[in-house]
C-alpha cells in the first residue's frame, strides 16, 4: 500500500502537467487500484475511465523500489496529455477550430477509437507506443522531465521520432529550442 505522502506527490505531478496544458485538474480524480483486474501486468501504470485516472499501485510500488521517481512524473504528465488530446478533439468538433492541425486531431480521434492497449507483451507494447496519441503523450512527458531537470526517457528504436516530437512540442509550448 502506498502512503499518503506518495499519493500527494503523484497528485502534485498531475496538477503540474495539467497546469502546463491549461486543464483544470480539480475536475479529475486519481484512484489507486490494487489487483482489481484492471491492469494486465505490473508494467501497466495507469488508464482513464471517464474523469477518473486509475493508477496501478503495484506499478507505483515498483517505481519506488527501483528509485524511479522520474517514472511517476513521466506517467502523470503522459496521462494529462491524453486529457488534452481528448479536449482538443471535442473542442474541434464543437467549434471547428483548434490550436492543433486538423490532420493531427483526426489521427488522434481515429487512434482513440481504435486504440491499441499495452497488454504487457512486447508486441502490444510496440503497437501501443507507435500510435500518434502515444508518441505525442510521450513527447509531452519528456518535455516535462526536461523542464524539471530530469532528462528525457526515450524507448529504444524511437530516438529519431521522439527527438523530433520533443523539439516540436517544446517550441510550441514554451517557444524554446532544445539542442
Amino acid at each position: 500500500m502506498i502512503n499518503q505522502e506518495t499519493k500527494t506527490r503523484i497528485q502534485k505531478y498531475f496538477d503540474e502537467a495539467c497546469k502546463e496544458l491549461h486543464i483544470d485538474s480539480s475536475l479529475y480524480t486519481l484512484r489507486f487500484c490494487i489487483d482489481d483486474g484492471r491492469f494486465p501486468s505490473a508494467f501497466n501504470s495507469a488508464e482513464w475511465g471517464g474523469n477518473t485516472l486509475y493508477i496501478n499501485e503495484e506499478w507505483v510500488e515498483l517505481c519506488l523500489r527501483s528509485d524511479c521517481e522520474f517514472d511517476l512524473r513521466y506517467i502523470l504528465s503522459h496521462e494529462a496529455r491524453h486529457l488534452y488530446q481528448h479536449q482538443v478533439i471535442a473542442d474541434f468538433k464543437q467549434r471547428g477550430k483548434s490550436s492543433e492541425l486538423p490532420a493531427v486531431i483526426n489521427q488522434w480521434e481515429y487512434e482513440f477509437l481504435h486504440y491499441i492497449r499495452n497488454e504487457g507483451d512486447e508486441d502490444s507494447m510496440d503497437k501501443n507506443t507507435n500510435q500518434q496519441v502515444e508518441i505525442d503523450a510521450n513527447a509531452f512527458a519528456n518535455c516535462m522531465l526536461i523542464k524539471n531537470g530530469l532528462g528525457a526517457r526515450i524507448k529504444s528504436g524511437q530516438e529519431k521520432i521522439m527527438e523530433k516530437a520533443i523539439k516540436a512540442l517544446a517550441k510550441k509550448m514554451w517557444n524554446i529550442k532544445i539542442a
